[in-house]
């Protein structure tokens, strides 16, 4: 749900020359006009912006860039215990994953992940004679989380 914001512009050309207003000797009256307007202006514009991101929700989106992909969560044969554990986003390119390793679903402000949830940085190895229970979500600024949560347990050795 966007919003709209209509900015509404007067008309600031200056009179013809050798035009003078009644109540000044000025050459161009509307000059100091001018001048104060476009200030007022630029006040309300910056007033308006840190209303927006200042009260705003970080769960609001400004802008639906769309929606992230769900994660992929993988294992491969490999690293120090045999098995590493791998999570990818198909879309959006550079999508922050957002996971758990205890069952509880993961949570973040922005990019600030949650209690008890922590950002996919690479691979996961999962301890020898134990099963690891992941669930992850993607975030992108501008894009909206993905929506279903990645549940899944990688056991090793495999079951």
């Amino acid at each position: 749900m966007g919003r709209e914001i209509t900015i509404h512009f007067t008309n600031l050309s200056p009179p013809p020359l050798g035009t003078k207003n009644p109540k000044t000797t000025e050459r161009n009256p509307r000059k100091k006009t001018q001048m104060k307007t476009k200030s007022s202006l630029f006040r309300s514009i910056g007033a308006l912006l840190a209303l927006l991101f200042v009260t705003l929700p970080s769960s609001t989106v400004l802008a639906n860039c769309g929606q992230c992909a769900d994660v992929d969560v993988y294992y491969e044969y490999g690293g120090p215990t045999g098995i590493q554990v791998e999570m990818e986003c198909a879309y959006p390119a550079g999508a922050i994953i957002f996971y758990t390793t205890n069952g509880s679903n993961p949570t973040h402000t922005g990019s600030t992940p949650g209690a008890n949830t922590m950002i996919y940085m690479g691979p996961i190895y999962v301890p020898s004679n134990s099963c690891v229970r992941f669930k992850a979500r993607a975030w992108k600024y501008c894009y909206y989380d993905s929506v279903n949560i990645t549940d899944t347990t990688i056991c090793n050795p495999p079951l």
